[in-house]
């Protein structure tokens, strides 16, 4: 049995352990609503993350479909600026330079100290090729003469096709002799090519050439003035055929050659 005082103070005990307890629950559903808050905070906070990855990847593909778009435009910008500068410059059958582009090189011989020389070449009876084979076999013509000028260059040369069936060659650095010599084997050669005309027929061309060497200070015109006297002189006198008029000799003296 518990005294009277006994049992107030087992009251009193009990009263403390049932405000203690009930704090004991308040603190915990405290804990437990701010671990919920916090589950709820981190889970939005990944959500959210994911969210950024997902657009940061799709932002990184669209600049890289942007990137590989403006490199495609980039490389085809490039290959119509090329395409377009060679189709000012050079001749669309045989891809050699035009008359605009020769003009300039010669210019520019004319402006230099070296020594250089120039030949007409033109195919005799032309237009009996187109007539007789058809303009498709004139054109193979032009282009494997084209291949056979190219062939027979040296270093420093060029040549490009000066209109219709003409070519101007010119020679850098070369006496009247060497290209004479130039000359005739690229005659000799186009002689010897033959060429399809249908039907299992082929047939040859000649050509005829003139040439002359730059006078030191003298016009552009006057050089093919006198270059073109010579091919009109091969022409005349029977065609297939090289005449040279030298820079140095008045055009009734000639170098003349031509197949045997």
């Amino acid at each position: 049995m518990l005294s009277a005082e006994d049992h107030g103070d087992a009251v009193t005990a009990r009263r403390l352990l049932a405000e203690l307890y009930e704090r004991y629950r308040d603190q915990k559903r405290l804990l437990d609503r701010l671990v919920r808050i916090s589950d709820r905070y981190q889970l939005a906070e990944r959500e959210r993350g994911a969210a950024y990855a997902s657009d940061y990847r799709r932002e990184v593909r669209r600049i890289e479909k942007l990137v590989r778009i403006s490199d495609s435009y980039q490389a085809m910008l490039r290959e119509l600026t090329d395409r377009l500068r060679t189709l000012s410059t050079h001749d669309d059958l045989t891809g050699l330079l035009n008359r605009r582009s020769l003009r300039e090189q010669l210019l520019e011989a004319i402006a230099g100290a070296s020594a250089f020389g120039v030949a007409f070449v033109d195919v005799d009876h032309f237009k009996a090729i187109n007539d007789r084979w058809g303009h498709l076999a004139g054109d193979t013509v032009l282009g494997r003469l084209a291949e056979a000028i190219v062939a027979h260059l040296g270093h420093g040369d060029s040549c490009g096709r000066w209109g219709g069936e003409e070519f101007l060659i010119l020679l850098r650095g070369r006496p009247a002799a060497t290209m004479m010599q130039i000359a005739e084997r690229l005659r000799e050669d186009v002689a010897n090519l033959r060429h399809a005309g249908g039907d299992g027929a082929t047939f040859s061309v000649t050509i005829s050439l003139g040439l002359t060497v730059h006078r030191p200070g003298e016009a552009l015109e006057a050089l093919l003035s006198r270059a073109d006297s010579a091919l009109y002189q091969a022409k005349e006198t029977g065609r297939n055929r090289s005449v040279l008029l030298p820079a140095d000799e008045e055009r009734g003296a000639t170098l003349d050659h031509r197949c045997a």
